[in-house]
């Protein structure tokens, strides 16, 4: 979850990413931010949890008006307020809030900027917006209109890979990896059973398909095998409440067809 102030709880995501940002973005983000126009904050589709089936967090805009709904679970918070664009900023204002199922403090004012997403491989440029007053409060929300090129070096913390969107299928029970190595921490999620409850996965089953987002930049040796690491993705749910999540992890790539 991109969104500071709000519990996490049971219905933690697989993957959670926190960017932290003042009223002003990082030195980095000012070098890298591009103005922002009308047309292109309406041509797009803006998903604080691209990741995440399971998490509907997005934020529209129509005629100087946004709404931005967070729910998740028992949680259900719906915001909504005026924007106006200056000189290639965003801002939010007059801010409302009704929430179900807690109570997550947001600003009544937020500054948006348009910046590179590096933080989601699938997608090129995100909002980062943060506290206009100058608090801890930030949040960041991903085009989904405007995906990566395959082929582009992207990074998956922090690990340099290539972009490569494809379909596999194992050919093996696969162990999911945390990182590309067969010494690194096997990856375990849930996933529904036949009577609904939460059913614990320690592996791919063999002939099951899977999602690749990318591939390490090099072949690496294991054993006799030489062959890349793919960052893959397969379905799952939270271990209580069954909500949606999409899994992630490294497979080797001789175990994939």
């Amino acid at each position: 979850m991109r969104i500071k102030n709000s519990p996490i709880g049971q219905h933690a995501i697989f993957i959670i990413s926190i960017l932290f940002m003042t009223m002003q973005p990082s030195a980095i983000d000012s070098e890298r931010a591009v103005p922002l126009d009308e047309k292109k904050l309406l041509q797009g589709s803006w998903n604080a949890e691209p990741e995440n089936p399971g998490h509907d967090h997005k934020i529209t805009f129509k005629a100087g008006k946004f709404k931005w709904v967070d729910a998740i679970a028992e949680k259900d918070a719906h915001y909504a307020g005026s924007y106006k664009i200056e000189k290639g900023v965003l801002r939010l204002s007059n801010i409302k809030e009704s929430s179900v199922g807690g109570n997550w403090p947001v600003p009544t004012e937020i500054l948006c900027y348009l910046v590179p997403d590096v933080e989601v491989i699938e997608f090129e440029e995100k909002l980062a917006c943060a506290d206009a007053g100058g608090g801890t409060f930030s949040v960041s929300f991903t085009n989904t209109r405007v995906k990566a090129k395959p082929g582009v070096e992207r990074s998956v913390s922090d690990i340099p890979v290539i972009y490569a969107p494809s379909k596999k299928r194992a050919t093996a029970t696969v162990v999911l990896r945390s990182m590309p190595d067969t010494s690194a921490e096997p990856v375990t999620w849930f996933v529904e059973g036949k009577s609904g409850e939460a059913v614990g996965r320690k592996n791919l089953h063999k002939g099951e398909k899977i999602k690749v987002l990318a591939r390490t930049k090099q072949k690496k040796q294991v054993g006799k095998l030489n062959n890349y690491w793919y960052y893959v993705e397969t379905n799952g749910v939270s271990q209580f409440g069954g909500v949606p999540l999409s899994i992630r992890g490294w497979a080797y790539g001789e175990f994939l067809k």
